[in-house]
């Protein structure tokens, strides 16, 4: 067609906002649904994730966490229209961990089995990370496979990790977003600091099953 350009053949995976946001709301409409009212029928009402949306105004403003700036200012709730898909979503830490447990079979065979699926390496990239569906994958010494996803907005950062091996995950929340030069020491990160709770949750499990 005259005006369109023949896409460029991808040299490696890249991590793309958009191309989750498209893959997803052309989903959502192979099933005549929007993209929450798919995710919440297919996901979150069976595994009783009731207080999972896509929009703040859902929530008493009260409950709300208040995000701020790297220098300590007020950040606006966060609104990215029809990129849902990419991870604009509000949630609590029950819910999170709901999910989470689904991952490492607490909510039954079937969603365990599903989940699976989307843990396995399906790519990599020119860094060495690997990626599942939605998930960066890392082999741990201690831990074997860990799968992780960050999250950071304006005035907020956030990381859900599982240790798949260990039936151990975690999820830490900030209402603060990080400064630029924060990224370049493992120390000051958000997702070391996730690595190194699930290190020390292995450790304690190791002792007590000892001690028994």
């Amino acid at each position: 067609m005259p005006g369109i350009k023949e896409p460029s053949k991808p040299k490696a995976p890249k991590y793309s906002n958009l191309g989750m946001a498209l893959l997803g709301n052309i989903l959502a409409e192979c099933l005549d649904l929007t993209y929450e009212q798919a995710v919440k029928e297919l996901a979150l009402k069976p595994l009783e994730m009731f207080e999972t949306h896509t929009s703040v105004k859902k929530y008493d403003e009260a409950r709300v966490a208040k995000g701020d700036s790297p220098n300590g200012k007020p950040a606006p709730h966060f609104a990215w229209e029809c990129m849902e898909p990419c991870g604009v979503w509000f949630s609590t830490p029950r819910d999170i961990m709901i999910f989470l447990k689904a991952h490492l079979g607490h909510s039954g065979d079937e969603w365990k089995d599903a989940l699976k699926l989307t843990t396995q390496p399906v790519s990599d990239d020119s860094n060495n990370n690997i990626f599942g569906l939605g998930w960066v994958l890392e082999e741990n010494e201690q831990m074997g496979r860990i799968s992780y996803h960050t999250g950071g907005i304006f005035g907020q950062h956030s990381v859900i990790a599982c240790a798949l091996e260990k039936d151990i995950a975690i999820a830490l929340f900030s209402n603060r977003r990080e400064r630029l030069w924060h990224n370049f020491f493992a120390s000051h990160k958000i997702d070391e600091l996730a690595t190194d709770i699930l290190l020390s949750l292995d450790e304690i499990n190791a002792t007590q099953t000892n001690i028994t």
